[in-house]
């Protein structure tokens, strides 16, 4: 269940700023009959999408449709289990922002077309949109006729699989066009997960040691751009048997309570999270300790230079047991990095990124210098401060978690 009203910020895919702040409520989810452990972001951004678009009907000609949801900026595939992106912790910081793209206003038009979309039964269907539609829209318009579930479906066009938040015409998909529909597969059981798990006290920085590469490394052990987990393979038939191998998350969010895809890169056997490394990105932590049962996080860090920077902890040495625990990564060539790891206040640049809504500034847009020196369009502090305001907490810095 979720515990508190979740807020999601909003804004338009091509303007600066946010435009609101809506909620996420357990209510919500009931027409669904799902529980919020079983939830899917895909089933997330359907309910955000419905209520932009009430506020967008209520408040001008305008109708927007909801396409994706990033998290500190980086956007999260559809299909991702929403609960493993939100931690157990208390704050009042945006993590995550609705991105919606203008389907139409009443001074623009996109073009109408129909399509043909070819299933895998030999037969062929069409269905009418717009060229400003969303993938991940026409996939529910597939829905309705054939009565498969959007994350079930692959879209191809002109040799490419379709993603869900870009708009068909980023595929130059025309009046008359014939789209190829396939299956995704899935599998796997529901399993029963601990009540905590001991991992690398990720909150320990003396424990980071910098490993030079080599290129001796075996198979097991390749580290890509990103956070990189590590545990111990026992299966007694893979080549990697009783050594610590590497699982490349690269920049996906990493949640040790939730995330079942830790496997063994040799013979794809579940394995135990046991400790981290990072190469080559900036990077932060979430979660709640088991010993004082405390929300706890970390500033965005610096992982940089040639080297794998890994948490060198033991079974007896540098782990803890966590209750909850979310890691962040982004890449470090990004033009937001810099922001993320600056610690006082520096004059802003058109192409430098708020960290709310992740839209550049856009000089002379207004902005906001909050007191930890961090910056922000004053629209979109203003935003966040009244959803705040409204809910008796005190805003704080979705760079560094400090309160204003």
């Amino acid at each position: 269940m979720l515990a508190a009203p979740i807020p999601i910020p909003w804004k338009d895919a091509k303007k600066p700023g946010l435009h609101g702040v809506i909620e996420i409520h357990e209510t919500d989810f009931h027409n669904q009959k799902k529980r919020t452990s079983d939830l899917f972001v895909r089933d997330v951004v359907a309910i955000v999408n419905k209520k932009v678009q009430n506020y967008s009907l209520e408040n001008g000609n305008v109708l927007r449709e909801v396409t994706h949801l990033m998290l500190h900026g980086m956007p999260i595939n559809n299909d991702y289990c929403f609960k493993s992106i939100i931690p157990d912790l208390a704050g009042s910081s945006p993590r995550l922002v609705a991105i919606a793209q203008t389907r139409w206003n009443g001074s623009q038009h996109a073009i109408a077309m129909t399509l043909f979309v070819a299933t895998l039964n030999g037969k062929t269907i069409t269905v009418n949109c717009l060229s400003s539609d969303t993938v991940d829209y026409l996939k529910r318009k597939i829905q309705d006729k054939e009565k498969i579930a959007p994350k079930a479906q692959r879209l191809m066009y002109a040799g490419k699989y379709l993603q869900d938040h870009h708009v068909l015409s980023d595929y130059y998909v025309q009046e008359g066009s014939t789209l190829h529909l396939s299956m995704t597969m899935r599998g796997g059981q529901v399993s029963h997960r601990p009540a905590f798990q001991t991992f690398a006290d990720v909150s320990n920085r003396s424990l980071i040691t910098a490993v030079e590469f080599s290129r001796d490394a075996p198979e097991w052990r390749i580290v890509s751009k990103g956070v990189n987990i590590e545990g111990r393979c026992k299966n007694s038939e893979c080549h990697a048997f009783r050594h610590m191998v590497i699982i490349q998350k690269k920049f996906m969010p990493f949640n040790l309570m939730l995330d079942d895809d830790i496997q063994c890169p040799m013979c794809f056997s579940k394995v135990k999270p046991l400790t981290c490394g990072l190469y080559d990105c900036v990077w932060r932590f979430e979660g709640v300790v088991v010993s004082d049962n405390l929300s706890i996080c970390s500033p965005w860090r610096d992982a940089k230079g040639y080297v794998y920077h890994r948490f060198d902890s033991t079974a007896k040495h540098g782990t803890v047991e966590w209750k909850s625990l979310l890691m962040m990564v982004k890449p470090r060539d990004a033009k937001n990095a810099k922001l993320l790891l600056a610690t006082v206040s520096s004059p802003i640049e058109s192409q430098d990124m708020c960290t709310i809504c992740w839209s550049p500034f856009n000089l002379p847009t207004k902005c906001f210098t909050a007191c930890c020196g961090h910056n922000f369009h004053r629209q979109c502090f203003n935003e966040w401060s009244k959803w705040c305001k409204a809910n008796k907490t005190r805003p704080s810095c979705p760079v560094c978690r400090q309160t204003n």
